[in-house]
């Protein structure tokens, strides 16, 4: 009976000892804010879509017959008289699968990808029968990992800026920094619309309140 005793007092100072440290976790103050920044978007690069199809005219139309051979040849003359090459255009079998049903004529679907807009200009004004341009899409270009980590620093020192201001308000101090939530990532998204916006950087940053 003794030993029993002697065993669960023993469990008890055990239990004692290690759920200590967190009731004292449990007892510190906190306050949680959002620090911000912003970064200017960059373009990465400019991506077009064409379909290259046969021509043949029915009643209404006024232009003589062409196969898509002969566009194909057609439409390169015209690139290369901008100096843009043809063969840079890469054609994109996995459109042609989802559209072609819709198509009557022979068709064939490229894609074209550049970092400049002066050449992306040049290609888009290549209009010509036959050639259809389907979408001309902007990709932001990605964040690297030193301006994703100034960027976090960058925020994390705006919520010590907003978080010190409400604890003056309470007249307390913020001490340490206890966690940080960073959901940010490499991508960016511009806005056709308003280019020039920047993107804002969110980090929720939680301190001790002293």
């Amino acid at each position: 009976m003794k030993l029993k005793n002697f065993k669960m007092k023993k469990l008890i100072f055990i239990l004692l000892v290690f759920t200590s440290p967190i009731f004292a976790q449990e007892g510190i103050k906190t306050i949680t804010v959002i620090g911000k920044t912003e970064k200017q978007i960059q373009i990465g690069s400019y991506h077009l879509t064409i379909s290259l199809h046969q021509i043949t005219p029915d009643g209404y139309q006024q232009s003589e017959s062409k196969s898509l051979a002969q566009i194909k040849q057609a439409y390169s003359n015209k690139l290369k008289a901008v100096g843009v090459n043809f063969s840079t255009f890469k054609e994109n079998k996995p459109l042609y699968a989802y559209m072609s049903h819709n198509e009557s004529n022979d068709v064939v679907y490229y894609s074209y990808s550049t970092t400049s807009s002066f050449e992306i200009r040049k290609v888009i004004a290549q209009k010509m029968s036959g050639m259809r341009i389907y979408n001309v899409e902007v990709i932001a270009k990605e964040k690297t990992n030193d301006e994703l980590v100034n960027l976090a620093s960058k925020a994390i020192i705006n919520a010590k800026v907003t978080a010190q201001k409400i604890a003056d308000k309470l007249n307390k101090k913020i001490g340490a920094i206890m966690k940080i939530e960073n959901s940010n990532t490499a991508d960016q998204y511009l806005d056709y619309y308003k280019p020039n916006k920047p993107q804002k950087h969110y980090i929720t940053v939680t301190f001790t309140l002293e």
